[in-house]
């Protein structure tokens, strides 16, 4: 493990050595980027969910700066103190994408075999055969619609429902700080009016000090002139 200062002319210079690396930033810890033997650059988060140790990947670089890289990272870290798994979320989304595309390739299949099907009917002249293949073309073509459109607004929701959480999060934390001004205030008007009476009286004594330890003249001696 080697932490060191990220900078963007410092990981620019760093080279791939015979084994992998994995550099880590002091400036935020648990943030890194791994070089393969290679040479290629991934961007990580190491964190802690669930009791296990978990890898999150960020991105590649260069093509994902370093300021962004670190945005990212710092938005992964805060799902993770809100209860929420980046790497889970990234695989689940990944599985959803892959799905709708599994389906949209389906769907062309069999569209093109519909299509196949309607200029055959069309050349021959079965014109009944022709209304019911487009009228399954038009389905499957709806049905592709609105696969899409749920795929769209489930990453809408989850995306909505993480803002919630850190807008929740951050209102918290202003609530927290407001009520500690709030007694660090009532606690220093406490203490001054208690140190009042305390002031007043040393200014007393120091104003009473002088006469108190001034030297006192001896009367003269009886029978001399």
């Amino acid at each position: 493990m080697t932490n060191i200062n990220f900078t963007a002319k410092g990981l620019a210079a760093l080279k791939p050595a015979a084994v992998r690396i994995d550099y880590w930033d002091e400036s935020l810890p648990g943030f890194g980027l791994r070089i393969t033997q290679d040479g290629q650059k991934t961007w990580t988060v190491m964190y802690r969910f669930g009791g296990r140790k978990r890898r999150y990947t960020v991105g590649t670089y260069p093509t994902l700066s370093l300021a962004d890289a670190r945005n990212l990272a710092r938005e992964a870290q805060r799902s993770v103190r809100l209860g929420i798994d980046p790497a889970a979320a990234k695989k689940a989304e990944a599985e959803m994408t892959a799905k709708a595309y599994k389906d949209a390739k389906a769907s062309y299949v069999r569209v093109k075999d519909l299509a196949d099907k309607a200029a055959t009917a069309a050349r021959s002249g079965k014109v009944a055969m022709q209304a019911e293949v487009e009228k399954q073309l038009g389905a499957l073509v709806q049905r592709w619609a609105d696969l899409q459109g749920r795929v769209q607004a489930a990453a809408r929701t989850m995306r909505a429902e993480q803002k919630q959480r850190w807008d929740a999060d951050a209102k918290m934390v202003a609530e927290r700080l407001g009520a500690a001004k709030v007694a660090v205030v009532s606690d220093l008007s406490d203490a001054k009016e208690k140190l009042a009476p305390i002031g007043a009286t040393l200014d007393k004594w120091e104003a009473d000090l002088p006469a108190l330890t001034a030297p006192t003249k001896k009367p003269p001696a009886k029978g001399k002139s």
